[in-house]
């Protein structure tokens, strides 16, 4: 902080101090590569590379939307151009100040700042109740060399500088055209401090007319005179009026609510209502069978909510992710908007904040036809559900509750319920009073479900069961993600005695298998284990092994031959004798079709010259 007289502008700069909310994050609570990790001061300043102390999102690239459950449901309802967010963060700064400058110091794949929004403070304001968001800088996701450090400076508004005082932090991300994961060492915030009553204009008129001197001729002012505007003539009143020709009055109402259903900006569908009681009574919500909210988090209240689900009688497929900050939809409002659509049978509540115990059972009780149900991080993960108010939902298929805090009871029967289930993720979901639920949950499925398609146990440790499991689904499972899970190879004891045996045998067992991902799981996979399960898997699509062991080129490119649909295989950070930057290109140039990731800690480039920092900052 640089500080003067009172009569000087004080200049503040500050790290982020805490973090308020967030989408999705690679590590979980208390772990590496969380979300937590972006408060504070950055700690590899300058440092190219893979750092466990970055703040990371769940994903990168594209081929997350090409997983098998991606494939069957897609999303839901149309989403305006303007919006391509597909992950946040809210920071909060300890002293509220008039930006001038943001600095996003990146240390790993840099290019996917798409937004930033701030909040207008005036006077102390809870967390979940800021006032309002405003854009203050956008712009579109660039593909950039991950192996690359950046200071990226957007440019802020001269009129965003002057009249908002920021306290909160929205940063809105697009990592689509990233060729690896995202990570963000740090944000540095500079501006003038926030005063009760004063605004930045002011600070800067008290600089600008302190050092420059103004007068005016007292003859000039005199002479000055205001010319009033003469009054507009009256209109002439029209003795005949020509008669109005409507050709819409002609069209059926189904024909004109099929025309403006091609409106895909839900803002400028509401709009058209205004022009005609014609348009107002036949717009496209009676047809409407998909409604996307999530553009419009910002804004979006339990008014405006339950007025737009009673106009959609015919709605079985809705979108709710991210809406319901600052307290706009609450438990309560959404509620009643449940009652107007019973029919539901796809719905999207990823981070909502207001989705809590009462939430589910409302959810449950209104929604009794749910197949779809996507509440990754709902709750934002400080609200702690109980999973068990979800089992009347018998008819589902998909469920998604990964990054969730949850409490189920000793015994586990979720699955007791529901049978039905194709597609369960639960990846980094936080369990309370049960710590061997996730085992518990493999046999809950063992017994009572069949035809399960994939699952996803993301950072769950010591999977019991798990043989089992490949056992029952061998048949049926397209899915798999196993990533930084601990599997005993002993369990059954004796049964397994290497990785060379797991693998042929779970292979063998599996044949439609489409995405596997045993992210730093380590296995050790040898030449003639390729050889097995480069047959055993010909619909292989994904691969991922980063961390893998006794990695041969000649094994890769068995696997490559073999696996002719492979279309995305993560050999960072293998252990290899044989591998190096060189070969990882003549492998992408053997098998263009196949995307490789390659991120080697010996590639990384050396650490930034700190006397030449202003180098490697980029402004926009």
């Amino acid at each position: 902080m640089e500080s003067g007289e009172e009569d000087k502008i004080k200049t503040w700069e500050q790290y982020a101090s805490k973090l308020v909310s967030f989408s999705s994050q690679y590590g979980t609570e208390g772990s590496s590569y969380s979300m937590k990790k972006i408060e504070g001061v950055p700690a590899s300043m300058y440092q190219c590379g893979d750092h466990s102390s970055s703040t990371v999102f769940r994903t990168y690239g594209t081929w997350w939307s090409f997983l098998p459950y991606h494939k069957e449901y897609g999303p839901i309802g149309n989403s305006p151009k303007w919006f391509i967010s597909k992950d946040f963060f809210v920071v909060e700064l300890e002293t509220p100040v008039y930006l001038t400058e943001i600095k996003l110091y990146e240390s790993l794949s840099p290019g996917g700042l798409v937004r930033i929004l701030v909040s207008d403070y005036k006077t102390e304001i809870p967390t979940k109740s800021i006032s309002k968001w405003k854009t203050i800088w956008k712009g579109k996701p660039k593909a950039i060399s991950p192996q690359q450090y950046r200071i990226f400076v957007p440019k802020i508004p001269k009129h965003s500088k002057r009249s908002i005082a920021a306290k909160y932090i929205r940063f809105e991300f697009n990592d689509s055209l990233c060729e690896y994961y995202h990570e963000l060492d740090g944000i540095k915030f500079t501006g003038y401090e926030y005063s009760k009553g004063k605004k930045a204009s002011d600070y800067l008129k008290k600089r600008i007319f302190s050092s420059v001197k103004v007068s005016v001729p007292r003859k000039m002012l005199e002479n000055l005179k205001l010319e009033e505007k003469p009054a507009p003539p009256k209109p002439v009143e029209e003795t005949t009026k020509p008669e109005l020709q409507n050709y819409f009055e002609i069209l059926p109402d189904e024909v004109i609510s099929m025309i403006l259903n091609f409106i895909t900006d839900l803002n400028d569908l509401y709009q058209t209502r205004l022009v005609c009681s014609k348009f107002n009574n036949t717009i496209p919500l009676i047809l409407l069978s998909q409604l996307n909210l999530q553009p419009y988090y910002k804004t979006v209240k339990g008014s405006h909510l339950e007025q737009i689900l009673e106009r959609s009688p015919a709605l079985i497929k809705l979108n709710l992710s991210w809406c319901g900050i600052n307290n706009y939809i609450t438990s309560t409002s959404f509620e009643s908007s449940l009652r107007h659509i019973s029919n539901l049978t796809h719905l999207a509540i990823r981070n909502c904040p207001f989705i809590d115990d009462d939430a589910l059972s409302h959810i449950s009780t209104c929604c009794p036809n749910l197949v779809y149900l996507d509440a990754f991080h709902a709750g934002e993960g400080t609200t702690l559900l109980n999973l068990e108010l979800i089992y009347p939902l018998v008819q589902l298929e998909y469920l998604d509750i990964s990054s969730c805090s949850i409490k189920v009871s000793e015994r586990v029967q979720i699955f007791n319920y529901l049978t039905n289930i194709k597609w369960f993720l639960a990846g980094g979901t936080v369990a309370y009073y049960n710590h061997e639920l996730w085992s518990d949950i493999l046999k809950n499925m063992i017994d009572n479900c069949s035809g399960v398609r994939g699952v996803n146990f993301w950072r769950h440790p010591h999977l019991r069961w798990f043989f089992e499991f490949v056992k029952t689904f061998g048949e049926t499972l397209e899915y798999l993600d196993l990533g930084w899970c601990d599997i005993n190879l002993t369990n059954p004891p004796g049964e397994i005695e290497s990785w060379h045996t797991f693998l042929k045998d779970f292979s063998a067992a599996t044949p439609n298998l489409k995405s596997l991902l045993l992210t730093a799981v380590r296995p050790e996979i040898k030449l003639e284990t390729w050889k097995v399960i480069s047959k055993n898997w010909p619909h292989l699509t994904q691969l991922d092994i980063l961390g893998a062991t006794e990695i041969t080129f000649e094994g890769l490119v068995e696997l490559l031959t073999g696996c002719k649909k492979l279309t995305f295989l993560d050999l960072s950070y293998v252990r290899s004798n044989d591998l190096n930057e060189d070969s990882f290109k003549m492998l992408q140039d053997m098998f263009p079709s196949c995307s490789i990731k390659s991120v080697m800690l010996d590639m990384m480039p050396k650490a930034l010259d700190h006397e030449n920092v202003d180098l490697y900052e980029v402004r926009q």
